[in-house]
Formats: C-alpha cells, sequence, structure tokens
C-alpha cells in the first residue's frame, strides 16, 4: 500500500475519536474475553476453499471505509486531535489515551483472576452446555461471561433485533441536534451545549455520581423485585390509554407541556426527598383512571428501589443526578427530545413500547442476567478510576460544546456531531456487531446472522 494510502488511513481512523476508542474498547474486550483468555484449542487450519469465503475489511464495513475515504469524518478528525488527543496540563495523558488506559487496567485485571470453579485443567471457563454447571453470574469470570452473552446474542442471532437498535437510537438523537429529517427541520445545538454541561465535572454534575447510580440500578435490576418492576413498565407502556394520554395537549399532564410539568413535579418531589413514602404525593389520581392501576404499582415498585437503607444505594446517587440535570437543564429540553422523537416524529425505534419490548426480549433471552451484571463490573471498575471518570467526562463535554471561539468560529458540536450522525446513520453499528462477529469466530464453516447477506 502507498504512503499516501497509509496516511490517509490513519488520519480516518483518529478521526473517529470517541467512536474509534468505544469501538476499540469493545473489540479488544471481546477478543480478550475470546481469545487467550479462555485457553481453549486453536481453530484448524483454514483451508484455501474457505479462505475465499472471507471478507475483507473493507467488505465488512464498507459504509464506515466509505466514510474515512471520502473525507466525511473530517469534522470530528479536527475536534479529536485539537481537543482530545491533546493534553491539557504538561505530563498527563490526553483524554482519549487515559480512558483506554482505564480500559486496558481494567481487563488486565480480569485476565488476573482465577479460573472459574470446575473449569477443566488449564483453562479459564466452564465450557457451555457441559457436564459441569455454569457458576452463578456474580461468581463467574467476566472475560468468560462476556464470551457466552457473545455466542448467544450475536453469533447465535438471539440479540439481532436488539442490536439493531443502536444505529437508528443513536442516529435519531443526532439528527435531532444538527436538525435533519426526519428527528428535526431545525438544529438544536442548545441541547447539545446541555450534554456537554451535564458531562462537565462542576460543582453540580460529576460522572461518578451517574456510574453509582448505575451501579445501584444495576444490583436493583438482579433481584426478583427488579425484575417484577419492568415486567410492570411493559405493562404500563402496553396499556392502550397511555399514549392517547401522553398526546392529549388538553389534559393537564398530557402533550408535551404536561408531560413536562409531570417531569417536573416528580424532581420537585425527588430533591426533597428524605423518606420514600413522600412519593405518595404525585398527583397520581390526576392521570386517567386505565393508568392509575398500573402506576400506583410501579410507585410501589420505586418505593423499594429509593429505600435510603438499601445498598448499593440508589437514592442518593439518584438525587444528585436530579439536581444536576434540574441546574443545567431548566427548561427540561432533553425530555422535551424525547419526548418529540417518540411521540412527534414517531420514530420506531424510540417508540415506548418497541424499547420496553427490546429490553424484556434481552432479559428473556440473557437469563443469566449477564448483561446487565457486566454493566455494573464495567461502572465498578471505572468508579474506581478517577482520572479515568475525569477524562471520560472530558471526552463527553468535549465532543457535545456548542461553545466558540475567535479561532474556531464553529463549535465542537457542530463540526463532530454532523458526522457521528452521519455513521450511524449509515448502519456503522451493525457493521461493527458483523465485524466482532468475524474476528471472534471466524468466517468459514458457521453461521453469521450479524452479518446478513455477503
Amino acid at each position: 500500500m502507498r504512503r499516501t494510502e497509509v496516511a490517509r488511513r490513519k488520519l480516518g481512523f483518529r478521526a473517529l475519536g470517541l467512536g474509534v476508542a468505544a469501538a476499540g474498547a469493545a473489540l479488544v474486550w471481546l477478543a480478550a474475553s475470546c481469545g487467550a483468555d479462555n485457553l481453549e484449542a486453536p481453530r484448524a487450519e483454514l483451508s484455501q476453499a474457505q479462505l475465499s469465503q472471507c471478507r475483507s475489511f473493507d467488505q465488512l464495513m464498507p459504509r464506515f471505509v466509505s466514510a474515512l475515504r471520502t473525507g466525511k469524518t473530517e469534522g470530528l478528525k479536527r475536534v479529536v486531535e485539537d481537543h482530545l488527543l491533546a493534553s491539557d496540563r504538561p505530563g498527563e495523558p490526553p483524554p482519549i489515551n487515559d480512558v483506554l488506559r482505564s480500559l486496558f487496567a481494567t481487563l488486565g485485571g480480569f485476565a488476573k483472576l482465577p479460573p472459574e470453579t470446575g473449569a477443566p485443567s488449564g483453562q479459564t471457563c466452564v465450557p457451555t452446555g457441559g457436564a459441569t454447571a455454569l457458576p452463578p453470574v456474580s461468581q463467574a469470570h467476566p472475560l468468560c461471561e462476556t464470551r457466552r452473552l457473545l455466542d448467544s446474542l450475536v453469533h447465535e442471532g438471539k440479540g439481532i433485533d436488539a442490536l439493531k437498535l443502536v444505529d437508528p437510537l443513536i442516529a435519531g438523537v443526532m439528527n435531532y441536534l444538527i436538525g435533519r429529517a426526519p428527528s428535526s427541520a431545525a438544529p438544536h445545538y442548545e441541547v447539545s451545549g446541555i450534554v456537554a454541561k451535564l458531562c462537565a465535572q462542576s460543582q453540580v454534575c460529576q460522572l461518578s455520581d451517574g456510574l453509582d447510580l448505575v451501579t445501584g440500578l444495576v444490583a436493583y435490576a438482579e433481584t426478583a423485585e427488579g425484575k417484577a418492576m419492568l415486567d410492570r413498565v411493559n405493562g404500563l407502556t402496553a396499556n392502550p390509554a397511555l399514549q392517547p394520554f401522553l398526546t392529549n395537549d388538553g389534559a393537564q399532564y398530557g402533550g408535551e407541556h404536561g408531560v413536562v410539568a409531570l417531569v417536573k413535579v416528580l424532581l420537585t418531589t425527588l430533591l426533597g426527598m428524605a423518606d420514600p413514602s413522600e412519593l405518595d404525593s404525585l398527583p397520581i389520581d390526576q392521570l386517567p383512571v386505565e393508568l392509575q392501576p398500573d402506576l400506583k404499582a410501579l410507585l410501589a415498585d420505586l418505593k423499594k428501589l429509593l429505600d435510603p437503607n438499601r445498598s448499593p444505594n440508589v437514592l442518593r446517587p439518584l438525587k444528585k443526578a436530579a439536581n444536576c440535570i434540574n441546574v443545567e437543564d431548566p427548561n427540561s429540553e432533553l425530555v422535551r427530545m424525547v419526548y418529540r422523537l417518540a411521540l412527534v416524529q414517531k420514530l420506531p425505534a424510540f417508540g415506548l413500547t418497541s424499547l420496553t419490548s427490546t429490553l424484556k426480549g434481552i432479559r428473556d433471552t440473557d437469563q443469566r442476567g449477564t448483561l446487565v451484571h457486566l454493566v455494573g463490573t464495567l461502572a465498578a471498575a471505572l468508579r474506581a478510576d478517577e482520572p479515568a471518570i475525569d477524562s471520560a467526562a472530558k471526552v463527553c463535554q468535549t465532543l457535545f460544546s456548542n461553545k466558540t471561539t475567535s479561532a474556531q468560529t464553529r463549535s465542537n458540536a457542530e463540526l463532530a456531531l454532523p458526522v457521528v450522525a452521519d455513521l450511524f446513520s449509515d448502519g456503522v453499528a451493525a457493521e461493527a456487531v458483523c465485524a466482532i462477529d468475524t474476528l471472534v469466530y471466524g468466517c468459514a464453516g458457521g453461521q453469521q446472522p450479524a452479518c446478513g447477506s455477503p
């Protein structure tokens, strides 16, 4: 390959910035979970006929490669090179480098964990479907659990429908921010500025609070009470009276303004809460009679979730996160965005029944609860790494910033977000899932439901 082509590709990959870091993290995580740490026998050498079935990286991710070659990533590249690959302070690594450093440190820590109880001699993982029962997810090796999850959701195709939602969800939000149909006819960079403030490490907003909240929610979701609560959420979203109420501007808490008002009542109640019983003050009796039984059942679930004695605690980090949102988003622009995408523009990926049924589908497929548990494991690992927290917050804040300067007349958001929108509108996440499947399982002699037709 010519040097100019090599240089161009290197710049293209650097242009992906946060996307590359996230994709690289996923690839390293998944490859580690399925490679040497499993200590399984290597695959047999592929024949020439089998090798001919393999597609190149260009064929596995054609839209991604096309974006790199045509210069569509230029705006994101500029933000990454000017801000995220440059250190703020002498002697400190650039933000993206530090996030990746934390990832590799986390993987290294997992790799040093002892084998699972019952694993064959010289191996780390208990084989799936073998004579030895798999350990409970809380006692399983994180890399082994990742392998099992990937095998079920991706390679066997049981979670493909859920994975297909990633592209339209992210594209829907990005198109709303930049003002592109079908999400919005006008840009909303003020909303990206709010996201940047939420990511900032300030007096009212701390990423560590969000990680503590994730840890608490994951722990609750793994309980029988948490699973029952998800079933009740599904029941509420399937209630025929819900959507007409949400879109009825004549109702006190219906329509966009009514939903915003209801969220504000909930935030005010939460911020002043000392005991979950204070949720009884919410105006449930002013909502449609058909919804009240489901809502009262959910209210009982929330009281258990927000028990101040629950460990890991949910109430304390939730109050901190709610205060952050209340201060930095006083006009509830984030709520309005979700409302408009789901109920005004009616984007399929944002439908309430679509989202909740997808969550239920993942739970039914992943009955061990591996995905939820791994999310909690990663959140706890990042929470223990303060420099990585600051770096991750810096990446987010920089990417969504809507501020301009005399030297940069277009904000970072204006430069970077259209690139992100293009990539996910073109299905880059789906292409990445196919590439991961090929990397881990090979390309010959087996199914690849994530890849579709060659």
